[in-house]
């Protein structure tokens, strides 16, 4: 298909959770996990992506684990952590008991500071993403939409966007705070949780700065 890559989310694998988290059956569930093994039994290039949250955050090594005993690289699953979306999720970010499960779990450190290719993310560079309503967005963590296919062209959207025209003419110059801080090699620049939080593409909260400058200090300490 000429894809590069798929990503899967997966933010449980106990299945009475995942239901809950997803919104789905039981059937459903099985069935992703049938995907997945086939995913791996195949060979094909994807990666497994879980967001962290209160619900799921004390499962992270247990995931991870799973998924290497299946035969999965695990240098391709990674946990996207605490970023906000249509919900405050602030005061989850610097919980004490996600601090001590972090701190016992030294070995998510590649899986959770590791930030991909470059300063910048790729989404709205090299990649997007279509939700079932056709709606097509920068990723899954972006409330904008640069457009819908029932409307345009993939290739319409994706060549002609004022959101995805704005993404590609950023660099990182304009991330100021970012690209001054000592820990910018372990954090993720995210402008969707900037722009969802402080309402600015190029500037995260100082709450989101708080919990990151934690999170990697917590998981580089030897």
């Amino acid at each position: 298909m000429g894809l590069g890559k798929i990503t899967v989310s997966v933010h449980s694998i106990r299945k009475e959770k995942y239901c809950e988290i997803f919104g789905v059956s039981e059937d459903e569930y099985e069935q992703a996990m049938s995907n997945i093994k086939m995913l791996i039994k195949t060979k094909a290039p994807f990666s497994i992506a879980v967001t962290v949250s209160s619900k799921n955050f004390d499962e992270m090594d247990e995931i991870k684990n799973h998924f290497v005993r299946l035969g999965h690289d695990e240098n391709q699953i990674f946990f996207n952590m605490f970023i906000q979306g249509r919900s405050d999720i602030r005061n989850y970010r610097d919980g004490s008991n996600f601090r001590d499960y972090i701190s016992s779990h030294k070995g998510l450190k590649d899986n959770t500071l590791t930030k991909g290719n470059g300063f910048l993310c790729s989404a709205g560079r090299i990649a997007c993403s279509i939700n079932p309503y056709g709606d097509v967005l920068p990723c899954t963590f972006f409330n904008s939409i640069a457009g819908n296919l029932f409307e345009s062209s993939i290739t319409e959207i994706w060549e002609k966007s004022h959101l995805f025209k704005m993404i590609r003419s950023s660099s990182e110059k304009d991330f100021h705070k970012c690209a001054s801080c000592e820990y910018n090699e372990y954090c993720h620049v995210c402008m969707a949780n900037n722009l969802n939080e402080t309402g600015l593409y190029h500037t995260p909260s100082s709450d989101y700065c708080s919990y990151r400058y934690n999170l990697a200090k917590t998981l580089l300490e030897a």
